[in-house]
């Protein structure tokens, strides 16, 4: 693939008009993850139309929407779309825009790109054609999407893993394949692994039109707690939060985000945060507000980790995030500690 040239980070760099007002209007969202499953009902939820309205009518302004693209592209280097599939989330967002809600459309779990064992239902390509099918799919959603609003943005990848050159070229050839069709459209762009260690090492493609996501799992002993793919978790099963040691572990990252995008004049969107299910709940609450106002302070819009299957996607209680989807109730001590005064 051509390289794309990257901006040195200094004078002269810096994000569009365009940009930090999109950034500004994502204001206060959640994750929708549903469809990040290999396949729909594969994690245990599958969409319900009157979530949308549930979510509009709280008080969210955007919605981060993740989907498992790779899984429903041909294993090609082309990665057709499975066009039944495309209209499926074509629907999801044109039903979320129009209850004026921002999107935020993320491709997540490419487990090939990632280095990551397949899931069960997800489908294996030859190594030769990961990269190029990233961009293809990229290529193909950005033509597919060129006539919506500019309240639906692209996000590039969810947690990139590797080393950040092979990361830097990818994201910049992707970008250019969307450029293609979308000139102007908002691109979120996350360093590897969406945390702001590592910010340093991304190196963001010549172009204004762009924000920076990063995500926040401080501190990891609260926000992990008996999640079974974390070895030893089960050992932080009962820990409350947030005395200030854990406050200032919270915060750290936060800092040194907004002090990147001080310096280099990109917005910053914490674009997932949370904790498990199996955090006591009152301890869940006060850290979502301590994180929520955090946040806000250093004038960064945010996004809760998910509203129905929360941490545990990959096998969720239904009633782990902070909707119960059985009850079609909230959490309410959550939904307030977000959304409330």
């Amino acid at each position: 693939m051509a390289p794309v040239a990257s901006q040195p980070m200094g004078a002269g760099s810096g994000a569009s008009r365009k940009a930090w007002a999109t950034s500004a209007a994502l204001s206060r969202g959640i994750n929708l993850t549903v469809y990040a499953a290999p396949r729909e009902g594969d994690w245990g939820l599958r969409m319900d139309d009157q979530w949308i309205d549930t979510l509009a009518q709280a008080g969210f302004r955007s919605v981060r929407l993740s989907v498992r693209w790779s899984n429903h592209a041909a294993a090609s280097p082309d990665a057709l779309l499975d066009e039944a599939f495309a209209r499926r989330i074509d629907r999801v967002v044109d039903a979320l825009l129009a209850r004026d809600l921002r999107v935020v459309m993320n491709m997540s779990f490419y487990s090939q790109l990632s280095g990551w064992p397949l899931d069960e239902g997800e489908a294996p390509v030859a190594a030769r054609v990961v990269r190029t099918r990233f961009i293809n799919i990229w290529r193909q959603l950005a033509r597919r999407h060129a006539h919506r609003s500019d309240r639906l943005v692209f996000e590039l990848y969810n947690a990139p893993q590797g080393p950040p050159q092979q990361w830097n070229s990818l994201a910049a050839a992707a970008l250019a394949g969307i450029r293609q069709s979308n000139p102007v459209r908002i691109v979120v762009i996350a360093p590897l692994r969406n945390e702001a260690s590592h910010l340093a090492d991304l190196s963001l493609p010549r172009d204004p039109h762009l924000v920076v996501a990063i995500h926040n799992r401080e501190p990891r002993t609260f926000t992990n707690q008996g999640l079974p793919w974390f070895a030893g978790s089960d050992k932080w099963l009962g820990t409350h939060c947030c005395d200030e040691a854990q406050r200032v572990s919270l915060e750290r990252n936060l800092d040194l985000a907004k002090a990147w995008s001080d310096a280099h004049r990109y917005p910053l969107w914490l674009g997932s945060f949370g904790a498990a299910s199996t955090a006591p709940m009152e301890s869940r609450a006060r850290y979502l507000r301590l994180m929520r106002e955090a946040a806000e302070a250093r004038g960064m819009a945010w996004a809760h980790a998910d509203f129905a299957a929360n941490f545990n996607v990959r096998d969720p209680p239904l009633d782990s995030g902070i909707y119960d989807v059985v009850k079609r109730q909230w959490h309410r001590p959550l939904l307030d500690a977000l959304l409330g005064p």
